[in-house]
C-alpha cells in the first residue's frame, strides 16, 4: 500500500453562500439609518446619572434586594402567623 503525503491531497472548500441572505428575511432597507450608521463615533458615551463608577454597583445591588427580599419574607410570615392565629 503506498503512502499518500498530505501535500498532495486536494483540498475541498464548502460553497459560497449564495446571496448572503437568509430565506424570508425582510428586505426593507433604511438609507437614512445605513447612513448613521456608517458615521464614525462622535466620542466616548458618557455616565448619564453623573456618579463616578466606583465599583460598588454589584455591592450596591446585592444589599437593596437582601433589605426587598427580607421585608417580602417578614410579610409573607406576618401574613401567615394572622391567617394561621384564628
Amino acid at each position: 500500500m503506498a503512502k499518500t503525503s498530505v501535500v498532495d491531497t486536494p483540498i475541498i472548500l464548502p460553497e459560497p453562500a449564495v446571496g448572503g441572505r437568509w430565506p424570508g428575511r425582510v428586505r426593507y432597507k433604511s438609507p437614512t439609518l445605513i447612513g448613521r450608521l456608517r458615521l464614525p463615533p462622535s466620542g466616548p458615551v458618557d455616565n448619564m446619572d453623573g456618579d463616578e463608577n466606583d465599583g460598588l454597583g454589584p455591592a450596591r445591588g446585592f444589599i437593596f434586594g437582601a433589605l426587598i427580599g427580607s421585608s417580602m419574607w417578614g410579610a409573607i410570615g406576618s401574613i401567615v402567623c394572622l391567617l394561621l392565629d384564628r
